[in-house]
């Protein structure tokens, strides 16, 4: 894709608004350099205004706690997996870490019990969720500060210079509360894709507005929610089932460390729900327990209906899951 200086610099600028970033700030950099949830969100800012930056080579949330301790880290970027290891570790641990002051998780939607037990484990950081995309320099929109658990699930409202509206497939602004593509505009957003005129035309509506091809909805104060990934979203029996939404239930569950809903061909149905899960260490799962648990909180259509455990979950360097890749797997 294209961007240009004036994408960072407003990117930049937003950044430094929502955030506080100041000459004191101390950010951990833990993800790859080439991501913009690692240096860009927001290491560039953070240089802008003379702050530091403290750089890991890879993560390890034990080496990540005790630098935030040595080093008096205030913020850092991590991927909700990354998250929920630092948390996970965070109690057997002796590092004092009481100078951290906020946390961005972002790369995939973020389980709300997540931010409920960074609250408990890190009770003077505030948990920002967020939401953005390598094509607008990501950070487009963060979370409040002070109404993290008023508005657990959602991703925040937009920085100050992007303007986000939801639309429906011929690009009418839909309202509050009604679920549609999430769309961006605003001068840190690309002008599109490097040598694919067909993509960036596309990807953009008439009026400028970018199609982010991510499905959500505004509450009536401007806030988003994510619902799903247009391509990942489920289609069974014409009915259409946003894989976040399982996921979310399937978090409930103790015995589940980590989980991918997908969809798999059906003959009948098109496609059905499938449950791919990471299971914690000593626990034991069987469907019928999953489909219980399901049962009581999702519509019957919704309900996975296949149980597949995985020692661990395909994802790509900045943490996301590779569902295409589960996919993949799955159908040979």
């Amino acid at each position: 894709m294209i961007h240009n200086y004036g994408n960072f610099y407003w990117k930049s600028a937003d950044h430094i608004a929502a955030l506080q970033l100041t000459q004191g700030t101390r950010l951990l950099v833990a993800g790859p350099l080439y991501h913009v949830g690692a240096f860009d969100l927001p290491g560039l800012a953070v240089l802008w205004v003379g702050g530091t930056l403290c750089v890991h080579r890879e993560f390890d949330a034990i080496a990540v706690l005790e630098s935030i301790a040595s080093c008096k880290l205030t913020g850092a970027w991590l991927a909700p997996v990354m998250a929920g290891k630092l948390v996970d570790c965070v109690g057997s641990s002796t590092s004092d870490v009481s100078s951290l002051e906020w946390l961005i998780a972002g790369g995939e939607r973020t389980p709300e019990s997540r931010i409920r037990d960074f609250v408990d484990c890190f009770p003077k950081a505030r948990f920002i969720d967020a939401y953005g995309l390598t094509e607008t320099c990501s950070g487009d929109t963060l979370m409040e500060a002070g109404r993290e658990l008023e508005k657990i699930g959602s991703t925040g409202r937009a920085v100050a210079h992007v303007e986000l509206a939801i639309r429906d497939e011929a690009g009418l602004a839909l309202k509050a509360g009604e679920a549609g593509e999430v769309c961006l505009r605003g001068p840190k957003v690309t002008s599109g894709y490097w040598r694919a005129p067909e993509k960036t035309q596309a990807s953009f509506f008439d009026d400028g507005w970018f199609r982010t091809g991510d499905v959500g909805y505004l509450d009536d104060e401007g806030f988003l929610y994510l619902t799903d990934r247009k391509k990942d979203m489920i289609i069974s029996g014409g009915e259409n089932i946003a894989s976040s939404e399982i996921e979310r239930v399937l978090y409930e569950m103790p015995q589940i460390v980590e989980t991918a809903v997908i969809g798999m061909p059906d003959e009948k149905w098109g496609e059905r729900p499938v449950a791919v899960v990471v299971l914690a260490a000593g626990a034991t799962l069987d469907y019928q327990t999953l489909e219980t648990h399901c049962r009581s909180r999702l519509a019957g259509f919704k309900i996975p209906r296949e149980l597949v455990l995985k020692s661990e979950l395909p994802r790509n360097p900045s943490g996301k899951i590779l569902k295409r890749r589960l996919r993949e797997e799955l159908v040979r």
